[in-house]
């Protein structure tokens, strides 16, 4: 069994299903506070590593719900799917 399944098992699925929007909501805000700034400014070495802890403690939490009866095939299907929109958009 992997980290994140024992982490589920662990902590419950509602639980961590919390967790993980606590983290979309943590992630939000560094990124806002990031979006805000003067254009002219480039960001400063600290919030670079605020962001990507945030999207560290995200993919963790992400990589925990994947673990879940199904949802990493149906992730994985919408995801090809919105990238081949991506792809049609970029390449437009």
């Amino acid at each position: 069994m992997s980290i994140y399944t024992n982490a589920i098992k662990y902590f419950g699925v509602f639980n961590q299903f919390l967790k993980t929007a606590e983290e979309c909501a943590e992630l939000q805000k560094e990124l806002i506070k990031a979006a805000l700034k003067d254009c002219t400014e480039e960001l400063s070495p600290q919030e670079i590593n605020n962001i990507c802890e945030e999207l560290a403690d995200l993919e963790i939490m992400i990589s925990q719900l994947r673990t879940l009866n199904g949802f990493a095939k149906k992730i994985d299907a919408i995801k090809k799917l919105k990238l081949k929109r991506l792809k049609g958009l970029i390449n437009a």
